[in-house]
């Protein structure tokens, strides 16, 4: 099977089997979520350095009446990918790294066609841009060395809790520089974007992050109703294409588990919290471990020269030099008589060099290898170049010698 094909399976299996482990787990805490999610997201991505490839080798032999070059033999049971299934892959990348572009023009060209939000001061978070923009529905972050926060249009006209909500939130993802997680995870998905487990945990990722900012805003307003009604207001903007490579204050998917975690009082233990989230990593490093041991992935090592069988009567022809074979004392007097078939491989320069046996009788094979090592052959040439053979050697013994 090709390598993507494995490693593909194995990053299903542990996002699947380590979804179903924290679904267990009492992983309430949008913190220790997150961490779970990413640290997940990360073990995937480094499932092909946990465990040696596995090494594999082939080469078949065909047996020819004349001079034939051996192919290298098929190095796996599965077949390798389609030439139409790695363009299909390389495409899909292409285009999903030409869209992650094309939002980062967009938020660009949002930027310059903004205007300044008069009378906020951004004494919190001094190098933040805060603008308006007729042209978004849900307020937006992006930048790092100069971020900038867009705001849609309505904002002026939201009541003064559900701004100060709005833009705490926006200016605590300043701070954690939220921005540079979200680019790095978009790019992951450009890459592996025909993986459905990624798109998945990229989307958990992404909730327990707003889910952190969250509880972190209502913690400093102090108003849970408040900062509720924000998310509704922005609910309620009429909803645009989402091309944007930067955290949104609001992804419509998200609302409900949003506004539930927000309403719903959960009583956190620190302690409990941190030994599930470890029982969970560890778990993970557990699965990592076992699906990678018994799905690995193949690297294939340096196929040996190809060997060329010639037919054993071709090869009769070229000896020079035969030595007979003296017949055992033993053997003829217990009147054992027979053949010695031998696999011979003659080295370059005709000599033989390697002899293995294929049959015949016990007392009489050691008599046959000594005589046939000695043997001398015409080099075989392969496109004029002298090459190693493999051949069939026949000694025969008959009680008449």
């Amino acid at each position: 099977m090709n390598n993507i094909a494995v490693y593909s399976l194995q990053l299903g299996l542990v996002v699947a089997l380590s979804t179903l482990v924290a679904a267990l787990l009492p992983i309430r805490a949008p913190g220790a979520r997150l961490a779970f999610w990413q640290l997940l997201l990360g073990a995937g991505l480094v499932l092909p350095l946990i465990r040696p490839w596995a090494k594999v080798t082939g080469g078949v032999v065909t047996v020819s009446t004349s001079v034939r070059a051996i192919a290298p033999g098929q190095t796996s049971a599965w077949p390798a990918l389609p030439p139409i299934l790695w363009m299909l892959l390389v495409t899909g990348m292409l285009l999903r790294f030409a869209w992650l572009a094309l939002g980062l023009l967009r938020l660009h060209n949002y930027k310059l066609r903004s205007q300044a939000l008069e009378g906020q001061s951004t004494s919190t978070v001094p190098a933040a841009s805060i603008r308006i923009s007729d042209e978004i529905s849900s307020p937006v972050t992006f930048g790092f060395f100069r971020p900038v926060v867009l705001l849609p249009k309505g904002f002026e006209d939201l009541t003064a809790p559900v701004r100060e909500a709005i833009l705490a939130h926006e200016l605590l993802h300043v701070r954690r520089r939220d921005w540079l997680f979200t680019v790095a995870e978009e790019t992951i998905r450009a890459v592996l974007w025909f993986h459905p487990a990624i798109w998945w945990l990229l989307g958990e990722i992404q909730l327990a992050r707003e889910q952190v900012v969250d509880h972190a805003v209502i913690r400093m307003t102090g108003s849970r109703e408040k900062y509720v009604d924000a998310l509704l207001a922005v609910a309620g903007a009429k909803p645009q294409l989402d091309l944007s490579p930067a955290p949104l204050f609001l992804r419509r998917r998200h609302l409900k588990q949003r506004v539930v975690s927000i309403l719903k009082e959960v009583s956190v233990n620190r302690r409990k919290s941190i030994s599930a989230l470890a029982a969970g990593v560890g778990f993970m490093v557990a699965m990592c471990w076992f699906v990678t041991g018994a799905i690995p992935l193949t690297a294939q090592d340096a196929p040996p020269p190809p060997k060329i069988r010639v037919g054993g009567n071709v090869q009769q022809a070229n000896l020079v030099n035969k030595t007979v074979p003296a017949y055992p004392a033993e053997a003829k007097e217990a009147r054992i008589q027979g053949t010695v078939t031998l696999d011979v491989e003659i080295a370059p320069d005709g000599k033989v060099r390697d002899i293995s046996l294929v049959s015949g009788p016990p007392e009489l094979v050691q008599s046959a290898i000594d005589a046939v090592r000695q043997w001398v052959y015409k080099p075989t040439l392969l496109n004029g170049q002298p090459v190693a053979v493999v051949t069939t050697v026949e000694v025969n013994y008959t009680l008449s010698q």
